[in-house]
């Protein structure tokens, strides 16, 4: 059975960037790997205020179709995202002997609360939308990642790679769920003042790939 590894972490911190260099030298070493990216899917929340525009409803109209879309997508992603998981991940572990995942259920949990904060939606309901997510996704946990950067340089890095600015509600909602998610599990690599190749040295010491220079313990956060 192939590894699953799990890069999460705030928007800007590196996960691509890691991911793809890790894989890199994976596959140098003669091991199969592949990447990919699962998160939650957004349709009904496209396509419900477009339809009402076409439509010539008012905002208030057009606000609550988008509202009533996200709370739809939300509930149709605790089942669609185990399937994808499925498809994407569980069906290529037999064949490959890293799975580098992008985002997975931490990202998708950011999401899910993010709605909730931001459009207001049951609190109650999401959770419990939540629940049934994290027990069909899930199962046997895999190794989780998450890189760290401090809030006030995400800007910069986001100019860097020409992506325009995420909500502050977001990025809010990001640093709750990522700071509670690495309290019960995984392990948070802090990448800001450090060159790429350093972190990227520091990523596979965790992950027991190289055994040489791992005595990355001053870089912790």
């Amino acid at each position: 059975m192939g590894r699953v590894i799990v890069f999460a972490g705030l928007e800007g911190a590196g996960k691509t960037t890691h991911i793809r260099l890790l894989a890199i030298r994976l596959k140098k070493r003669g091991l199969r790997v592949r990447t990919t990216y699962l998160k939650t899917v957004f349709i009904f929340a496209r396509l419900l205020p477009r339809l009402f525009s076409r439509l010539g409803l008012g905002k208030r109209e057009i606000y609550a179709a988008h509202r009533c879309g996200v709370l739809l997508d939300l509930a149709l992603n605790s089942v669609l995202l185990p399937l994808l998981k499925l498809l994407r991940i569980s069906a290529i572990t037999r064949r490959n002997d890293f799975i580098l995942v992008e985002e997975h259920l931490p990202g998708s949990l950011v999401d899910y609360y993010h709605a909730a904060l931001v459009l207001g939606l049951d609190l109650k309901l999401v959770k419990k939308l939540v629940r049934i997510l994290s027990r069909l996704m899930w199962g046997r946990s895999p190794e989780v990642l998450v890189l760290w950067a401090p809030p006030s340089s995400l800007p910069e890095r986001w100019r860097k790679r020409g992506t325009p600015p995420e909500l502050k509600t977001y990025v809010f909602t990001q640093i709750l769920v990522l700071k509670t998610w690495v309290k019960r599990e995984g392990c948070l690599i802090n990448t800001e003042g450090r060159k790429i190749i350093n972190t990227s040295k520091e990523l596979e010491c965790l992950l027991g790939i190289t055994r040489s220079n791992c005595d990355f313990s001053e870089h912790r956060s």
